[in-house]
C-alpha cells in the first residue's frame, strides 16, 4: 500500500478492539483481496458503527467484536450470482480497497434475481409485522417501520440499477424529501400472490408515511394499524 492508503487504513481501524486489531492483521495476511465499505468506506459513520470488510481467499469467519467480517472463496468472487448481487454492487461502488486489485469489481452488475430477492425481503417484512404486532414492543414498532422503509428503498435503487448506499445516506434522503412518488409508487409495485397481502403492503406504506409526519408516532402508528386498510 502507498503512504496515503496506509494512513487512511490505520484511520478507518481506529475504532477496533486490540483484539480486532490482531483478528484484522490476521485476515489480511491470509486474503488476496480485502475491502472494506459500509459507512466507514462512505465516511458517513457514527462512532459506534462496526467496521464492514469483505475478505476474499480461504480464511475463515470469526467472531469479533466491531468487525462485520464477510468472507468469499476467490472462485465466488468470480460466479455470476455474487457479481449480480446487492452486496457485490454496493462493494463496487463505494468499497476501499486496501488489499489485492479486486479487478472481479468491474464485471459487477444488478441482476434480476436482486430485484426479486428484496421484494421477497419486504414482504417477508410485512408478513412479520402484521403477525406480531401485538407482541411487538411500542419502540421496536417504529424501528421495524423504519426497517421496511429502508428496504423498499434498496429495492428503488435496484430496480434503477443503481448500487445501494449505506444506510444513513437512505436516512439522510428520506429526511430531507421524505416519501416520494417514486417511492410510494415502488412499495405499491411489489409482487404480490393475494390481495391480503396486497392490503398488508399498502397499510404498510401509509403507516410509514404517517410516522414521518408526527410528534406522537407510537399512539398514531397503533391506531392505524388496528383500522382496516
Amino acid at each position: 500500500m502507498s503512504s496515503i492508503e496506509s494512513a487512511a487504513t490505520s484511520d478507518l481501524i481506529r475504532c477496533l478492539t486490540t483484539r480486532d486489531r490482531r483478528l484484522f492483521d490476521q485476515l489480511f495476511e491470509k486474503s488476496v483481496d480485502v475491502i472494506i465499505f459500509g459507512s466507514r468506506a462512505a465516511g458517513v459513520h457514527s462512532r459506534s458503527s462496526d467496521l464492514d470488510i469483505l475478505c476474499v481467499g480461504f480464511c475463515e469467519r470469526k467472531r469479533a467484536e466491531r468487525l462485520d467480517i464477510v468472507t468469499r472463496r476467490p472462485l465466488e468472487v468470480e460466479d455470476r450470482k455474487w457479481l449480480g448481487s446487492e452486496l457485490a454492487s454496493h462493494i463496487a461502488a463505494y468499497g476501499i480497497v486496501i488489499v489485492g486489485s479486486a479487478h472481479w469489481k468491474k464485471a459487477v452488475h444488478l441482476s434480476d434475481a436482486a430485484v426479486s430477492r428484496k421484494e421477497r425481503r419486504v414482504l417477508a417484512l410485512v408478513d412479520g409485522l402484521w403477525s406480531y404486532w401485538d407482541r411487538i414492543h411500542v419502540d421496536f414498532r417504529r424501528k421495524y417501520l423504519t426497517t421496511i422503509r429502508r428496504e423498499v428503498q434498496r429495492l428503488q435503487l435496484l430496480r434503477e440499477g443503481i448500487a445501494v448506499p449505506p444506510s444513513p445516506i437512505l436516512d439522510r434522503k428520506w429526511d430531507a424529501y421524505g416519501a416520494s412518488d417514486s417511492w410510494i409508487e415502488c412499495s405499491r409495485s411489489i409482487n404480490t400472490v393475494s390481495q391480503a397481502t396486497r392490503d398488508h403492503v399498502l397499510h404498510t406504506t401509509d403507516l410509514i408515511i404517517r410516522h414521518s409526519f408526527t410528534n406522537e408516532p407510537s399512539l398514531l402508528i397503533d391506531a392505524s394499524f388496528h383500522s382496516k386498510p
